[in-house]
C-alpha cells in the first residue's frame, strides 16, 4: 500500500505539477516520509526503481512513472560517446533537431503595415543568399572563430551572427549525437524510445536557450553588409532588423489592410478578389463601383482602402478617371508604370511584373499582388496590349483576369511609344 501511495504522488506530480518546479532525487523522498507518513521511504522508492516502475529524468528534475525495459539508458548514452560521429558539423544536428524563433521587424510593420518575417539559421560558414523564400529575411548565426569582417559583405536582408565560443554548444549537441545512436540500436524497444524521445527534446531545448543566450554576449560579432553592429537585447535586436527592412524594403508602400497585406489569402478574401474585380469591369465608371453606401463587404474595403483613399480610381464628368495617387503608394505606381513603358522595348511577361513586385526594394506580400495584378492591368488596359499564349486578348474582362491570376506566365503585354502627333490622334481615337 506504500508503494502505491508513492508511485500515484508521482504520478499527480507528472500531471499537474508545474514545470517550472524544480525538485531534486529527495523531494518524493522528504514528501512521503513527513506527509504520507512513510518512514521507510527511501528504500521504497530505490526499489521502485530497480524494479524501473520509476526512473528519475534529470531533464524534468523529477520522478517519471516508467513502463520498464531491458535496456539501462544511462549506461547505454555513456558506451555510445565512443561510437558516435564527431565530424559531422554541430550546425546540422541543431538545424536538425532544434527550433529556431521567427523574428518580425515591429516597428518596420507598425508604420507600413507590411510584416518581415527574419529566420534563424545556425550555420558553419556564412551564408550569402536568402534560400527560403518564405521568410523576408535571415539572421544567420555562425558557429566559427574563422570569419573575418569582409564575409560580411552582402547587400541582402541578412543579419550575421558571429559566436566564437562554442563549447558548451557542443557538449549538448553531442549529447544529441548519442541520444540518437541508443535511439538507432534499440528501436524495437518503445518504451526506451519514448524515453530517449523525451531525453532529446529536452536537450534541443537547451540549445535553444544556449544560443539565444550567447548572442547576446560581449564576445558575439554581429553584422550588416559588413557593418559592425552592437545587440545586446532583444530590443536592440528587434530594432536593427526594423532598421534592415527599411533599407532593403524601402519602397514598400504603407498600405495598412491585414485583410491582403498578407502571404495567403482566406477563402473569403479570395471571393472579394474576385468581386471587387468584376465590379471593377462593370462600374469602373460609377462611384464607389456603385456599392451601397449602407453596406461593407471586404471587398467594398479593399477598394476604399487600396484604389479611393490612395487617389486612384476617381470620377469626373462621370466617367473613371486616375487621380493624384497617394504618396503612400506612389513608388508602387511608378515601378508598375516603368514595366508597361519597358514593354515598348520588347515584349514583357506578366510573370516578369510579379517578379517586380515581390522583390525588394518593393517586396510585396502574394495576398496584395494578388489583388493588384489585376486591378492595375484593369485600370491602365488602355496603355498596352495583352496577348495569351501569342494571342491578341481584344478585351480584358472577368474571366481574363481570372485567368491571369492562375497562369501569369502565359500572358505577355506589349506597350507602343507613341508621341507627339501619334499621340494626339491615338487618344482621338480611344475617346470614340
Amino acid at each position: 500500500e506504500e508503494r502505491i501511495k508513492i508511485i500515484k504522488t508521482i504520478g499527480l506530480l507528472n500531471i499537474f505539477a508545474s514545470k517550472q518546479i524544480k525538485g531534486d532525487k529527495d523531494f518524493i523522498i522528504k514528501y512521503a516520509k513527513y506527509s504520507l507518513n512513510i518512514t521507510n521511504s527511501k528504500q521504497i522508492v530505490e526499489e521502485l526503481v530497480d524494479k524501473q516502475l520509476i526512473r528519475y529524468a534529470s531533464y524534468a528534475n523529477q520522478y517519471m512513472l516508467f513502463g520498464g525495459t531491458d535496456l539501462d539508458i544511462d549506461i547505454a548514452l555513456i558506451d555510445s560517446e565512443s561510437r558516435i560521429d564527431m565530424s559531422i558539423d554541430i550546425s546540422s544536428t541543431i538545424n536538425k533537431y532544434v527550433e529556431m524563433p521567427v523574428f518580425v521587424a515591429k516597428r518596420y510593420m507598425l508604420e507600413r503595415g507590411t510584416s518581415r518575417l527574419f529566420k534563424f539559421c545556425v550555420t558553419n560558414d556564412v551564408l550569402s543568399e536568402l534560400n527560403d523564400l518564405t521568410y523576408d529575411g535571415l539572421v544567420n548565426i555562425i558557429l566559427s572563430s574563422k570569419t573575418s569582417k569582409k564575409d560580411f559583405q552582402n547587400n541582402k536582408s541578412i543579419l550575421y551572427c558571429n559566436i566564437p565560443d562554442i563549447v558548451e554548444l557542443n557538449n549538448s549537441v553531442n549529447e544529441i549525437r548519442k541520444i540518437e545512436y541508443v535511439i538507432k540500436e534499440n528501436f524495437d524497444d518503445k518504451v526506451a524510445i519514448a524515453e530517449l524521445e523525451k531525453l532529446k527534446n529536452s536537450e534541443a531545448n537547451k540549445i535553444r536557450k544556449i544560443i539565444l543566450s550567447d548572442i547576446y554576449k560581449k564576445t558575439t560579432c554581429w553584422f550588416f553588409n559588413s557593418k559592425k553592429i552592437k545587440i545586446d537585447s532583444p530590443n536592440k535586436l528587434n530594432s536593427t532588423l526594423s532598421d534592415i527592412s527599411d533599407v532593403i524594403f524601402s519602397d514598400t508602400p504603407v498600405f495598412h489592410n491585414e485583410l491582403i497585406n498578407k502571404n495567403k489569402l482566406s477563402g473569403s478574401i479570395s471571393l472579394a478578389r474576385r468581386n471587387l474585380l468584376s465590379n471593377l469591369v462593370h462600374h469602373i465608371n460609377e462611384d464607389n463601383l456603385s456599392y451601397p453606401a449602407e453596406k461593407f463587404p471586404p471587398d467594398k474595403t479593399i477598394f476604399l482602402t487600396l484604389l479611393k483613399n490612395t487617389g486612384i480610381h476617381i470620377i469626373k464628368n462621370g466617367r473613371f478617371q486616375i487621380g493624384q495617387v497617394n504618396p503612400s503608394i506612389i513608388k508602387l505606381w511608378k515601378f508598375s508604370n516603368n514595366f508597361i513603358i519597358s514593354a515598348s522595348q520588347q515584349s514583357k511577361s506578366l510573370l516578369e511584373f510579379i517578379n517586380i513586385l515581390k522583390s525588394p526594394p518593393l517586396g510585396l506580400k502574394q495576398g496584395l499582388i494578388d489583388f493588384w495584378v489585376g486591378i492595375f492591368l484593369l485600370i491602365k488596359s488602355d496603355d498596352f496590349a495583352l496577348y495569351y499564349k501569342e494571342q491578341y486578348v481584344p478585351e480584358i474582362n472577368s474571366d481574363n483576369l481570372e485567368l491571369i491570376y492562375k497562369s501569369p506566365k502565359d500572358f505577355v503585354i506589349k506597350s507602343y511609344d507613341i508621341k507627339g502627333n501619334k499621340l494626339v490622334l491615338f487618344n482621338r481615337y480611344r475617346d470614340l
